[in-house]
């Protein structure tokens, strides 16, 4: 079977949010909830992709 890197991280992620919420249905739930409410960018190109990354990568440097 095909192993894709990119499908096992967000795996990965969603395991580690299941464990965050103590593995409780209703709190993953509101969590993932909240953090839809909160990425309210939708990127439909690469090209689009790449700005929202450049975008986020100055913000985090300007937070150093």
């Amino acid at each position: 079977m095909f192993e894709d890197p990119i499908v096992e991280e967000v795996h990965e992620a969603r395991r580690q949010m299941w464990k965050e919420c103590g593995e409780d249905i209703e709190k993953y739930l509101h969590m993932i909830n909240h953090l839809e409410s909160k990425d309210a960018i939708r990127i439909s190109s690469v090209e689009e992709l790449k700005a929202f990354k450049r975008t986020q990568e100055r913000v985090i440097h300007e937070g150093e």
